[in-house]
């Protein structure tokens, strides 16, 4: 976990932000960061919270605050009870406010002893944790004050940096920061001191005199008094250009010392346009600084053109005093147009440049590396071995000595080198968005990239934030006569991206020729694997499909696969699936259709469609974007539609509903076309479960019974089987039940079942369901047991969740409302899991219903609530509007009707094409429910009797006991008690055969009554 507060407050686990909600829950997580490690009593925080103005029910009132919070923070929170107090015991987790001081400490101390260069890493890696001032936007006196502290120490801290960087002559490094920081904060005189001696010492001596004036006419006329000694006295100094305010000479004068060692400076020149890359830049200063006797800097996303070279070269330049005896370069052309330079010829290069005589360079290159070790040893080096492709080719040419360093660029990952050289591997990724904009404003000018904002994101979006695209991309801006960068884009955004993506007249600068030499570098086996892969469309490729069209077997298929990826041109961005980069996925779509033949091109497009088909059941809503995309690149295929009836089962509620409508509905067409009963049939049910989720209710129905007709049960009794099963869920998502029950028994007779648990496990839960429905439990409780049972042989998180749920909601309707909460647990961490939005939504109503059973009123609201929003941001209108019921229910119970009839007005006021039936009881018993409470009686009979009706004709017999509950004390409102008594005692039978705990409450209900 990760706690920032140098900025607005942040809570991370995993990548993923936490929201701490509220106004006071904030405060709390805020005071115990800020007092990280020691016990804040319980008056500490009531007084943080109320500003020393509390309520009387304060104290309470905080320690459900805390508690709430430890809540949110999950099981591994580190707030710790300390008697009336809490504390903060981070362990594990991160601080950045912890980690600051740390590294404040640690930098301060470097300077006082002198040792400026090893001080600034520890500088600049405390500063890069603020994000704005401390704990930005929470106010609190208490909070403000200790806030105040940690800006204080940052303000600080640049003053002290600034000071190291005029220690070791970097006076140019300062002077913005420290101007910037002087506008922030114009009474900071240390930072006006060094500011005066950047400037001097850039030659800027005017202006470091009006720094001085502007700073006394402040003091003067704003606070009365005069400039400090130490500054008036560099102002003196400067007047009278004191020589000893020159740059401090350098710590190290080796060259000096040792004339007779030739000190090379084979470092080719930099870019002059080089941008970004502020964290590479740092994590090699750290990487360097750490004693690493090797580093591998090694690229991905699309390998060449990232900027592998130019960043090796920036840094390595820009640091050159780290190295006093020299620095060596080569490119070992580990991919290029020429043959590797073999280790013997780089080798004798080197040895060279150190002095060694041409006839005293051993022929045999383990000799000539063992030669050069020991040349090097003694030295203080640094060594840049460029391209290479190898690992093989590199180690021969790493020096001896402590004091020396190499820096690699390859293409490759380079593994080996961190298992058995120590190197440490960094990843180079394309530039980020700002970056990007950053680069092309250097390259053409800022003033053209601002006066048209749109079209220069939207060209370095095409360019793929590739840094060679870019210059390749500013360079064709240079020369075209308009310099639209609008119409480069609209020229960009095209088949022939690649193409416009050169330089004519140098074939080998293209973003294609650097891809070719990637590609060409691969073993035959992976370079097949790379064409096939650009054949499936999509933003990514899920890994079981790789392995499926490769043609290989599985262990050999993520072999090859592997190997793409350490050649930078798969990347695995989360685990199991894997991707382009996006002008590499152009290029290797390009490369399979003019290399791959047409039948084998078919073969891999059937594959993928097989692949969508068989896995169905399988797929995560993450495939959705790639199955739509397939669907829509395949609107003439014969079999479109086993890959639409795929996109119909990852579809959650408000997910992509009306694009996979229009993919089932020309899927449809294409099946009717080559009269394809099979897939008319699959694409009738697939509509008819989108159209329930958009809201019309018996458009599905009728679709699904259509579908069932289709099917010849003789010819094709698996499919059959499989539609019957949709059909019955269907049936019981709009209250039918007993016709629900029918056709989910036939699915599962041995007939109609298909291979594979998968389809068992799914008609089983959905029965089960159904059974409970019904007020069926302990015929419920054996499908749902037997759901469990069949998941142990599967590893599906969505299928748990759903097996979850369908054990809360049976709790639940049972009474057992602790169980439930622990089922409506876990399918909630089971739907985050395998982002459910749909199981996400039910099991937060379902543990608001356990917890509501349980009486614990405040936090089911919340549940409710929290429910009941995501509902409605994915167009999950029937559960919203059940959710709003659950509202008003809870509100009449808490005696708030005035909330009651909001609720209810909220329910009503959710559009629903057409509502299900159950919905539409549901709502009648609430309406009943609430009209009660107002002791409007005879509305309250009269919905609550249409209620019970339409629950008795589904059947739904809990509901129907608890609307005649409610219509029995409605008739006691009107005096009606005879009606009142039949109401209860039908009511009590109910539950009776039910045998839920209502039964005892309605029983002594009756005894009062009696």
């Amino acid at each position: 976990m990760e706690y920032r507060i140098l900025g607005p407050l942040e809570v991370v686990r995993d990548g993923v932000p936490i929201a701490i909600k509220g106004r006071h829950q904030p405060r709390l997580l805020a005071m115990l960061l800020l007092e990280a490690g020691q016990t804040v009593t319980l008056s500490r925080l009531v007084d943080v919270l109320w500003d020393e103005e509390p309520p009387e029910t304060a104290r309470r009132q905080a320690q459900n605050y805390m508690a709430a919070l430890r809540r949110t923070l999950g099981t591994s929170n580190p707030i710790e009870v300390v008697g009336e107090g809490y504390r903060f015991a981070a362990g594990d987790s991160f601080v950045d406010s912890v980690r600051f001081e740390e590294l404040n400490h640690l930098a301060r101390h470097d300077a006082r002893e002198g040792r400026h260069a090893k001080a600034l890493p520890s500088f600049d890696e405390a500063l890069g944790l603020w994000r704005g001032p401390t704990l930005a936007g929470l106010s609190a006196r208490w909070l403000e004050s200790r806030s105040r502290r940690l800006d204080d120490l940052r303000l600080g801290m640049i003053e002290d940096r600034a000071a190291s960087l005029l220690e070791l002559g970097r006076h140019a490094d300062v002077v913005g920061e420290l101007a910037e920081l002087l506008a922030e904060k114009p009474y900071r005189q240390q930072a006006a001191r060094h500011l005066m001696l950047a400037l001097y010492r850039c030659g800027r001596g005017a202006e470091a005199l009006e720094v001085f004036g502007a700073l006394r006419t402040r003091l003067a006329e704003e606070l009365g008094i005069d400039p400090n000694p130490m500054v008036r006295e560099l102002h003196g100094r400067i007047l009278r250009e004191d020589a000893s305010l020159a740059v401090p000479r350098p710590e190290m004068s080796i060259v000096a010392a040792k004339p007779e060692i030739l000190v090379p400076a084979q470092l080719p020149a930099g870019v002059a346009t080089f941008t970004g890359r502020d964290e590479e830049l740092a994590e090699l200063d750290r990487l360097f600084d750490s004693g690493a006797a090797v580093t591998v800097l090694s690229a991905i996303s699309g390998g060449g053109g990232v900027g592998k070279t130019a960043l090796a070269v920036h840094w390595s330049r820009n640091r050159t005093e780290r190295f006093p005896d020299g620095q060596l370069y080569v490119n070992l052309r580990g991919f290029d147009h020429n043959e590797p330079l073999k280790p013997i010829d780089a080798l004798s290069r080197f040895l060279r440049a150190l002095g060694t005589p041409s006839a005293k360079i051993p022929a045999e290159t383990e000799e000539a590396s063992a030669l050069f070790r020991s040349v090097m040893n003694g030295r203080n080096m640094l060594v840049v071995l460029d391209n290479a492709r190898t690992a093989e080719q590199v180690r021969p040419l790493l020096p001896g000595g402590q004091d020396n360093a190499v820096l690699v660029t390859s293409r490759n990952r380079l593994a080996s080198l961190a298992a058995l050289n120590d190197a440490k591997l960094m990843a180079l990724d394309v530039l980020s968005l700002t970056e990007s904009l950053e680069l092309l404003a250097e390259l053409i000018g800022a003033d053209r990239v601002n006066a048209d904002p749109d079209s220069a994101r939207r060209l370095v979006e095409l360019c793929g934030h590739l840094p060679l695209a870019l210059r390749i991309a500013a360079a064709s801006l240079a020369a075209r006569s308009d310099g639209s960068i609008s119409n480069l884009a609209s020229e960009l955004d095209s088949v022939s991206r690649l193409e416009i993506l050169s330089i004519e007249g140098d074939p080998y600068s293209a973003v294609t020729a650097t891809f070719d030499l990637s590609v060409g570098a691969l073993s035959i086996e992976a370079r097949d694997l790379f064409l096939r892969l650009g054949m499936i469309p999509g933003e990514d490729i899920a890994e079981g499909l790789a392995v499926e069209v490769s043609g290989h077997q599985e262990d050999r298929a993520k072999d090859l696969l592997q190997g793409l990826v350490s050649a930078h041109l798969l990347e695995t961005h989360v685990p199991g699936r894997y991707r382009f980069h996006d002008l590499v996925r152009i290029y290797a779509h390009r490369c399979a259709i003019d290399k791959l033949s047409s039948s084998i091109c078919e073969s891999i497009i059937d594959t993928l469609v097989a692949w969508y088909f068989q896995n169905r059941g399988r797929i995560s809503p993450d495939e959705i974007p790639n199955v739509v995309t397939t669907c829509k690149l395949l609107n003439k295929h014969p079999e479109m539609w086993r890959v639409a009836y795929t996109l119909s089962m990852i579809t959650h509620h408000g997910l992509g509903l009306k694009v996979a409508r229009d993919q089932c509905e020309i899927a449809l067409r294409i099946a009717e076309v080559y009269n394809d009963r099979h897939g008319q049939a699959r694409m009738l049910s697939a509509l008819g479960g989108i159209q329930y989720a958009l809201g019309e209710t018996e458009l599905s129905i009728e679709l699904s019974r259509k579908s069932v007709a289709t099917i010849d049960p003789n010819v094709d009794s698996r499919t059959y089987g499989d539609l019957c099963n949709n059909l019955g869920i269907r049936l019981s998502w709009s209250g039918r039940y007993r016709e629900a029950e029918e056709w989910l028994v036939k699915s599962l007779q041995p007939g109609y079942m298909a291979e594979g648990v998968h389809f068992e496990l799914v008609r089983v839960l959905n029965l089960g369901t159904v059974y409970r429905a019904l007020g069926r439990y302990g015929d419920a409780l054996a499908y749902l047991d037997r759901s469990a049972a069949l998941l142990s042989k599967l590893e599906s998180r969505s299928i748990a969740a759903s097996i979850y749920l369908a054990r809360a909601l049976l709790e639940n309707d049972r009474g057992r409302h602790r169980k439930a909460w622990a089922y409506a647990q876990e399918a909630l961490l089971a739907g985050q899991q395998c982002k459910s939005v749909r199981s996400i939504v039910i099991a937060l109503q379902q543990r608001g219903l356990a917890e509501f059973g349980c009486g614990k009123i405040e936090r089911a609201r919340e549940d409710y609530l929290a429910s009941t929003v995501r509902a409605n941001e994915h167009g999950m209108s029937t559960v919203e509007r059940r959710n709003y019921c659950f509202l008003a229910d809870l509100e009449c119970f808490a005696g708030d009707n005035s909330r009651a009839v909001k609720y209810l007005e909220s329910a009503a006021a959710v559009e629903v094409l057409q509502p299900p039936r159950y919905l539409v009881a549901e709502m009648l018993r609430v309406d009943s429910n609430v009209r009660l409470k107002l002791n409007a009686y005879r509305h309250a009979v009269s919905t609550g009797r249409k209620a019970a009706a339409l629950f008795a004709s589904m059947p739904d017999p809990l509901r129907h006991a608890r609307s005649l509950v409610i219509v029995a004390r409605a008739y006691e409102g009107l005096a009606d008690y005879n009606k009142a008594a039949d109401a209860r005692q039908e009511a009590l039978a109910i539950f009776t055969r039910l045998g839920v705990p209502e039964t005892a409450v309605l029983r002594a209900e009756i005894d009062a009554h009696s």
